[in-house]
């Protein structure tokens, strides 16, 4: 179901005839890179294993196993990967707690991007928590004409970090996610990118953005149409910081529509449609 949506929102109709390739991923013991990663029986156990498996050119799908993956991934030249957590009979996300990829190494938070996609790669993550330890972290990123895809994600703490950022004329987009832990932004897009979030958005009380909740700098276009937003109240920081660029919203933003201090040359459509 997700690659076909994948498919259908990234590739022109006349070009999509690819080959796909399906790897497993376990949390060692169960896992090891020194497996095959091509059933649930010899697991990687590490996503960037199957990663580097994955030819250019190829569609390929990495399905892990319920746990705890401390561990950064990194997708680019030409690649298509989905790493998608469990899902029903219709596609639809079942429990995005049982895969929780963090960035801790040996067991101490470092500073870096969880999941990154760069130079003409796409990368879509389903159905699992992104969690950052160290200062400083981004959940996912984008750079250099590289398509993002984060659905049905919760986030939780990225102090001094980023969840979601687009650099480098790279595109992403965001649906159904959940904020449940402060940051120096949520989103962030920057040098000609594009931030869309979309769906259900969930959003933790009496959170804290050190700056904003959203960015838009050097050209770049930010859109906030959820369809729905729950949450949210008593939120500390500004609602939006835009500089030479613009953001886009059918709804209030968390924290009242507040721009951030040194706010300029900022394009703030607001259309409420509810």
């Amino acid at each position: 179901m997700l690659g076909v949506i994948l498919v259908l929102s990234t590739v022109p109709a006349a070009a999509q005839t690819y080959t796909s390739y399906t790897y497993y991923v376990a949390p060692a013991p169960n896992g090891s890179d020194a497996n095959d990663c091509l059933g649930p029986s010899t697991p990687c156990a590490t996503f960037q294993r199957a990663v580097d498996l994955c030819p250019p050119g190829g569609y390929c799908v990495i399905r892990p196993a319920p746990g705890i993956y401390s561990q950064k991934t990194s997708v680019f030249y030409y690649k298509v990967v989905v790493v998608g957590g469990s899902a029903d009979k219709d596609g639809n996300c079942v429990d995005r707690s049982e895969v929780v990829v963090d960035d801790r190494i040996n067991g101490v938070g470092q500073a870096g991007y969880i999941f990154r996609v760069a130079d003409h790669a796409i990368l879509a993550i389903r159905c699992m928590t992104l969690a950052a330890y160290a200062n400083g972290s981004v959940g996912f990123a984008s750079r250099q004409f590289a398509i993002g895809d984060v659905v049905y994600v919760d986030f939780k703490q990225f102090r001094g970090g980023v969840g979601v950022a687009a650099n480098e004329t790279s595109k992403i987009n965001v649906y159904s996610p959940g904020i449940y832990g402060d940051a120096y932004h949520f989103v962030s897009a920057g040098d000609l990118s594009q931030v869309a979030i979309s769906g259900t958005i969930r959003i933790g009380d009496r959170l804290t953005f050190e700056v904003a909740f959203l960015s838009a700098l050097s050209n770049s276009i930010v859109l906030f149409h959820p369809s729905k937003m729950v949450g949210g109240e008593t939120m500390s920081g500004a609602s939006y910081q835009c500089n030479d660029a613009i953001i886009k919203t059918t709804v209030t933003l968390p924290g009242g529509d507040v721009p951030y201090v040194g706010s300029e040359n900022c394009t703030f459509n607001a259309t409420r449609t509810r």
